[in-house]
Order: C-alpha cells, then structure tokens, then sequence
C-alpha cells in the first residue's frame, strides 16, 4: 500500500507540476458512489481548486476529489460553476468516502 499523502503535499506537488504542464488530471467521485468523472485541474491552491469538466451542471454539490488510485481523497464543496468549469473548496477535514 502506497504511504498517504498529506494534502499540503498533494497540493505542493500540484502546484508544481501545474507550472510545467497544463493537463493534470483527477476524479470526481460523489459520496456514496464508486463511479468517478474525469476532470483536469486548471488551477490549485491551499484552499481551491477549479476544475474543467463535460458539464459543471452535473457535478454533485460536494464531492470527493481523488488524484489517483491510491492516494488520499479529499472532500471538496462546490462553490461555483460556470460552463465547463467547477470550483471547488477542500474540506478543512476532509473525510474519506467508505
């Protein structure tokens, strides 16, 4: 099992490679679901994230946010949407989905 990482440094290894490459790419998975949507993150920071998806209207008001298959899953509420874009707050404690 891989060691779990903490979100500052998910988030720290985001940033740095968003300044490289312009296609991260993530999941959404909603609470209750093992089904996930792809997205890309265009943009993170310590509290955000924005994030391009296929329609914005079907994205769930809160979500899991995963980076990959075994690593840590953070919970992240919605808080706008426009088109095909999502943004998005991580949880101060962002619980993992069961």
């Amino acid at each position: 099992m891989a060691p779990l990482m903490s979100l500052e440094l998910t988030k720290t290894f985001l940033k740095r490679a968003l300044r490289g490459r312009d296609n991260i790419n993530a999941r959404i998975r909603q609470a209750g679901s093992f089904a996930t949507q792809q997205c890309r993150v265009l943009d993170i920071s310590r509290k955000n994230v924005r994030l391009q998806v296929v329609d914005a209207d079907n994205i769930p008001d809160s979500f899991f946010l995963l980076f990959s298959n075994s690593g840590p899953v953070y919970h992240a509420p919605v808080t706008w949407r426009r088109g095909t874009e999502v943004g998005a707050e991580f949880s101060a404690n962002s619980p993992r989905p069961s």
